[in-house]
């Protein structure tokens, strides 16, 4: 069995174990969040979310390296220390490609040329992946795995030739299959969103061509790139979004049908037309049907340069909307019903906001369950608090606060710390998802960044490695307004900034045994360590459980779960490991004062030249192996002073003019301030002998 361990860690050496999956942002499209998983016991990856795709490691070798399929196999091999094989394929179920296996084949979408005749094949298994093949008579399997130079054509291509019907384009060959069975003459482009060439437009040319985009980023972008294109070409091209849905499987999963469609398809948007005696809406005053449309969508933000689109719920700029609705953008401005707002008067409030005001918060769509099993959850939790009946009911009533008061800012945050594999993500993963839209999960990248557009409308987010000791001392200022700020500021690329509420709660999640920097008189962070592993089969039913219905479970018990007085305000729960962390992360010249302090210094607690308790303190760095952090002269200079009130210049009778400083209580004369100097030559000394020993 190969070491696929051995692979991942190496190309991808930012994975992190969480359950029985690996985790990290995706290597292929450099993504931010999590998305990127991998099972090492298949040795099968798949990203979740640009990418869209997934395989196994030679597949990965391929994607990152641009390699062809025997260079990738070698280079696999090599690293994992034997021969990649797999077992030969059973007829249905598996495609065999020399010795990779993709997983289970669920369709094949053959792509013809005008004639009829096959010219190419796509692949598509379980789990969700696509392979592209040319037929190849001198090949064992009879395929090519590589398209090469082959044109890349449209799907059903001789079918929507020969259809007098309108064109319906859609993104994958699924919905082509489901529209077709719907007798509809519907067509796609191999290769996804982006792969649409002007060749295949120039088949539209003279049709009527309706093009219905998959509803996220990239399906929309593509959506706008094939009418512009078929336009181009000749068509009458239309634009339909099925709402609140991505794609048309899922319209029809939801109880679209083929009527309902049909009737869609006659209110479709024209794309790009000239506004030509537009036939006025009923309830729109005359106003032409495609600006009333734009009415009922769009809300100019007076005071900066977006759009609050309202059928997506999100800000969009006015190149972006003027590019969409080319025709009737200018008279939508003009005209005086089109409604507009002051850019303030968008807000982000789950506790309710004013008339005046249009909130961008919709609510959850999760809905609690009362009869829903969450146990195990529940026990997880306990497990992760160690037992501890108070600290469970803490970390409870934190989780359970902003839920039963939306819009809540807690003014603390959560660390958890331990060991890889203890499912500290499991159970915070599951809050994310409550959340929904308004959970995620964000790495160092996103905490480092001046764009804060990953906070916007956020209630709840799972901050995984952000608190290195490195790099916490830095950011430390950064997460305080992060954590208790009421406001945030929103930057975005290309966008103007705008102030929203910050209601979001944060968990910081580490495996670092130091996770976090912690002030002596730290008042934010309850810290938890979570080193308690369980095995195997422990982990893999309490992914069923927050599979099958748990998390709504989850969300009744902590809606009626009990606060007893726990506010937001409610101050961190201090922990044995939040009281250690505290220790370490003491400044050197802080440790060394309190030391000094309670007599554990070869050195007198009286009055100490300034100079003088500095050299003390190098020697001590020296000693405890705080050597690579001994601040300058004037640093600690500053710390001294903000610690001990008293100090005085005096004259001292080794010839010195010293400021001397004294700990409270304690008197300051010349007399001690030389005794310390002798002490302190002492120490020196003993340090020195036994250098030379």
């Amino acid at each position: 069995m190969a070491n696929w361990t051995a692979y991942y860690l190496s190309r991808v050496p930012k994975l992190r174990q969480s359950g029985a999956e690996w985790r990290c942002a995706c290597p292929i499209h450099k993504g931010k969040r999590d998305s990127f998983s991998v099972n090492m016991e298949t040795g099968m990856w798949r990203c979740h979310s640009e990418c869209d795709e997934g395989g196994d490691a030679i597949r990965l070798e391929e994607r990152l390296y641009s390699l062809s399929f025997k260079e990738a196999k070698n280079s696999v091999e090599k690293l994992v220390g034997n021969s990649v094989t797999t077992p030969s394929s059973k007829a249905g179920n598996t495609v065999q490609n020399k010795s990779l296996t993709f997983g289970r084949v669920i369709a094949t979408y053959d792509y013809k040329d005008h004639l009829g005749e096959l010219i190419y094949q796509v692949v598509r298994y379980e789990p969700k992946n696509f392979r592209q093949r040319r037929p190849d008579p001198e090949s064992r399997d009879g395929w090519t795995w590589k398209l090469g130079s082959i044109d890349r054509m449209l799907y059903c291509l001789p079918e929507m030739i020969n259809s007098p019907d309108p064109v319906i384009v859609v993104e994958g060959e699924k919905d082509v299959d489901l529209l077709r069975s719907w007798g509809f003459n519907a067509t796609c482009n191999s290769g996804g969103a982006g792969k649409f060439t002007q060749d295949m437009a120039n088949h539209f040319k003279g049709r009527k061509v309706v093009v219905i985009p998959d509803q996220d980023d990239k399906g929309i972008h593509h959506g706008k790139e094939v009418a512009a294109k078929s336009k181009f070409a000749g068509a009458d091209v239309y634009i339909l979004d099925l709402e609140e849905v991505k794609d048309v499987s899922d319209w029809a999963a939801n109880g679209g049908s083929r009527e309902a469609l049909a009737r869609l398809m006659e209110q479709a948007t024209p794309y790009g037309r000239k506004i030509k005696k537009v036939e006025a809406d009923p309830t729109s005053e005359g106003i032409p049907s495609n600006v009333y449309e734009m009415q009922q969508n769009y809300i100019i933000l007076v005071g900066s340069d977006m759009i609050w689109d309202v059928r997506r719920a999100r800000t969009v700029s006015q190149a972006e909307v003027k590019l969409a609705h080319a025709a009737e953008y200018l008279q939508w401005v003009k005209d005086p019903q089109t409604k507009r707002i002051d850019i303030e008067r968008l807000v982000f409030k789950p506790q309710g906001c004013e008339e005046h005001e249009i909130n961008t918060y919709k609510g959850l769509k999760i809905k609690p369950d009362a009869n829903a099993r969450c146990a195990k959850i529940i026990s997880h939790l306990s497990l992760m608090c160690g037992g501890d009946p108070a600290l469970i009911h803490w970390v409870t009533s934190w989780i359970a606060y902003p839920l039963q008061n939306p819009g809540s800012k807690m003014k603390t945050a959560l660390v958890v710390f331990g060991g890889q594999g203890t499912g500290k993500s499991m159970l915070f993963e599951a809050v994310a998802k409550i959340y929904g839209e308004y959970g995620s999960i964000v790495g160092q990248t996103q905490i480092d960044s001046v764009y804060t557009g990953w906070a916007s409308r956020k209630l709840f987010v799972i901050a995984d490695e952000v608190l290195s000791q490195r790099e916490a001392r830095v950011i430390k200022n950064r997460l305080k307004s992060l954590i208790t700020g009421d406001e945030i500021i929103i930057e975005e690329k290309y966008r103007q900034a705008r102030t929203e509420q910050n209601s979001m709660n944060l968990v910081f999640l580490s495996n670092e045994n130091t996770p976090v920097v912690l002030e002596q008189d730290d008042r934010r962070f309850t810290v938890v360590e979570f080193q308690a592993k369980q095995s195997k089969e422990y982990y893999a039913e309490l992914a069923d459980e927050i599979n099958s219905g748990g998390i709504q479970g989850f969300l009744h018990y902590l809606l009626n779960y009990e606060l007893n007085g726990f506010t937001n305000h409610t101050p961190p729960f201090n922990t044995v490991a939040r009281a250690e962390l505290i220790d370490v992360s003491l400044e050197p010249q802080d440790k060394f004062f309190e030391m000094w302090e309670v007599g554990e210094l070869p050195i007198p607690l009286s009055s100490a030249a300034t100079n003088d308790l500095y050299e003390a303190f190098k020697v001590w760095c020296v000693e405890s192996g705080e050597k690579w952090r001994i601040p300058t002269f004037t640093a600690f200079s500053r710390s001294v002073g903000k610690r001990y009130s008293q100090k005085r210049q005096l004259s001292l009778s080794d010839g010195r003019r010293a400021t001397v400083v004294s700990p409270d209580g304690i008197e300051i004369t010349s007399a001690s301030a030389m005794s310390f100097r002798e002490r302190l030559t002492g120490w020196l000394d003993s340090v020195k002998a036994r250098k030379i020993t």
